[in-house]
């Protein structure tokens, strides 16, 4: 198997994945090629095939706030890791049918987690400060956003939140379709080292640095349409994406450090 897609590190390739009105559809198609890969659990990559499938169709229930949808994809995310590290994957189908299930929306709605974004944002960051920056500007201008963000205090955030929101009805979308990407470019690359969870969370992670990005864009210029998008999501990736080290970084810290919970990110939610 051979997965393809465009890189969001790419100016154009950005615009084009979160210019994208319509849900993201996958092709797939046969050859007569045969391809050596490496040597991998095959019974774990078919469920993370499974598991994949069912959060790309989470993630595009557009009848669902957002929101709820990056908090039901990160939950699975939790339940599936905990049946690989209890060597129970074979209760995987089970589990997967309980996230099929027409109450799963009343569920989180009900078990709705309160947190402090403005903290846990922060605290993201900090991390992007860990990493080995490709972009002589990159620090500076990180230096910049985060200041801007985070210098005037948890209410300053919170109100300049509530205008862009809004005022950028368009934010569902272009959240539903990074959110996508990642899934899709890493997620089954845990087969490789049985942490999807530890993959959804690096996902989720840059969904809301991009998001937060984008506030900042929005508080310096006013407005928020699809090319400043995404040029602010093309920025992330490119320091993120483009260095093994810095994508492991990431990895390594939302599975061992414990500021970087399940909780943690649920309250972070918009």
């Amino acid at each position: 198997c051979r997965e393809i897609s465009l890189c969001l590190s790419c100016p154009v390739a950005a615009e084009l994945i979160l210019g994208c009105k319509e849900p993201v559809r996958f092709l797939e198609k046969e050859d007569e090629r045969e391809e050596t890969y490496e040597d991998f659990d095959s019974f774990l990559y078919t469920k993370l095939i499974d598991a994949r499938s069912l959060i790309f169709k989470l993630l595009q229930d557009r009848k669902t706030p957002v929101s709820l949808r990056l908090s039901m994809v990160l939950a699975l995310g939790h339940d599936f890791q905990g049946r690989i590290r209890r060597n129970r994957l074979y209760e995987a189908d089970a589990l997967f049918a309980r996230y099929e299930r027409e109450d799963r929306i009343r569920y989180f709605e009900e078990k709705k987690i309160q947190g402090s974004r403005y903290d846990f944002l922060k605290k993201l960051f900090s991390l992007l400060g860990e990493m080995e920056p490709l972009n002589l500007k990159w620090p500076s201008r990180r230096g910049k956003i985060e200041g801007s963000l985070y210098g005037n205090g948890e209410e300053t955030y919170k109100k300049a939140w509530n205008v862009c929101l809004k005022a950028c009805p368009e934010l569902e979308l272009w959240t539903e379709q990074l959110m996508v990407y990642f899934v899709f470019t890493y997620f089954c690359g845990s087969v490789y080292n049985e942490n999807p969870y530890g993959k959804l969370k690096m996902a989720l992670a840059s969904v809301l640095i991009i998001q937060d990005m984008a506030l900042e864009r929005f508080m310096e210029q006013g407005s928020l349409d699809v090319k400043a998008m995404a040029d602010t999501a093309h920025t992330y990736s490119r320091e993120v994406e483009h260095s093994d080290e810095n994508r492991l970084l990431l990895e390594e810290r939302f599975t061992k450090d414990p500021r970087f919970g399940l909780r943690d990110f649920l309250g972070a939610m918009l």
